[in-house]
C-alpha cells in the first residue's frame, strides 16, 4: 500500500514539472525570515566593536587622569589648558569686551560671541539629557566639577565650544597665518585635554568638534546688528514706557 502511494506522488510531480512552460525557471523558496534576525545580530556585533574600539582607545589616552598616571607629572599644565576652554572665562572677558568697547563694531562681536556661547550651553545640555551616557570611570573629580557636576559625557563641552570659538575668531577676529595657528593649535589641545584628563571618550570629542563647527553656522544665520538689538530695545522700552502710562491713566480716571 505505501509502494502504491509513493508511486502516485511520484506521478503527480512528473505531471505538473511537466505542465511548467518552457523557458520559466524554478522559482526559490520564499523567505523564511531569518536574514531579518541576521543582520541585526551583525549590526548589533558591528557596534559592540566599535563601542569596545572607542573604550580601549580612550582607556590608553587618558594618561593623566591622576598623578599616579603614566604622565602624571603633567596633570596640572593638562589641566590649565583644560580651564582655558571651560565657558566661565570665556563668558566674563566676553562681557567684560562687550562693556569696554572701543567702538559698534567690537562691540556687534562680542555681543554675538556671548549670545553663540549661551547658544552652545543650551545645544550642548539638550543633548547630554536625551543621550545620557555616563563619564569615564577612571574620570577624577577636582575644584571645578565640585562647583560644576557633570554627570554625562556626550558630547563634549569643552569640544563644542572650542570648536565652535575657533571658527568665530578665524572668521571675525584674526587675520594673519600665525594666529590662525595658534588658535587652531589651542582648540586641538583644548579637545586633546579631555582626553588626556580621562574626561571624555574619544567619540564624545569628534562628535563635539564637529556639533561646534557646524554651530557658527547657525550663529551666522542668526547673527545680531547693532541696529537690530537697538531697535529691540526701543521697543521693549516703548512697551514698558506705554504699559505704565496705561496704568497711571486708569489710576487717575478711577480717582
Amino acid at each position: 500500500m505505501a509502494a502504491v502511494c509513493s508511486a502516485g506522488t511520484s506521478c503527480q510531480r512528473a505531471a505538473l514539472w511537466c505542465r511548467r512552460p518552457l523557458g520559466t525557471k524554478r522559482q526559490p523558496p520564499p523567505q523564511t525570515g531569518w536574514e531579518g534576525p541576521s543582520h541585526s545580530l551583525q549590526a548589533g556585533a558591528r557596534q559592540t566593536a566599535e563601542k569596545k574600539q572607542d573604550l580601549w582607545l580612550s582607556k590608553r589616552l587618558g594618561v593623566c587622569a591622576c598623578e599616579e598616571s603614566p604622565w602624571g607629572s603633567i596633570r596640572p599644565l593638562v589641566r590649565l589648558v583644560e580651564f582655558s576652554g571651560h565657558v566661565i572665562p570665556w563668558l566674563v572677558g566676553t562681557v567684560y569686551t562687550l562693556l569696554r568697547g572701543e567702538n559698534v563694531a567690537e562691540q556687534e562681536i562680542m555681543l554675538n560671541l556671548a549670545l553663540a556661547l549661551l547658544l552652545d550651553l543650551l545645544l550642548v545640555r539638550v543633548v547630554k539629557t536625551l543621550v545620557r551616557r555616563r563619564m569615564p570611570v577612571q574620570n577624577r573629580s577636582d575644584i571645578l566639577s565640585t562647583f560644576f557636576v557633570e554627570r554625562y559625557s556626550f558630547p563634549s563641552g569643552h569640544a563644542t565650544r572650542a570648536a565652535m570659538c575657533a571658527r568665530f575668531l578665524l572668521a571675525q577676529q584674526v587675520d594673519t597665518a600665525s594666529m590662525r595657528v595658534l588658535v587652531v593649535g589651542w582648540a586641538t589641545l583644548v579637545s586633546l585635554s579631555r582626553l588626556l584628563l580621562a574626561r571624555h571618550y574619544v567619540t564624545d570629542v569628534g562628535f563635539g568638534l564637529a556639533m561646534g563647527y557646524c554651530q557658527y553656522s547657525l550663529v551666522e544665520r542668526l547673527w545680531v546688528t547693532w541696529d537690530c538689538l537697538q531697535d529691540i530695545l526701543l521697543m521693549r522700552l516703548r512697551e514698558r514706557l506705554n504699559r505704565a502710562y496705561g496704568g497711571l491713566w486708569m489710576a487717575d480716571w478711577k480717582h
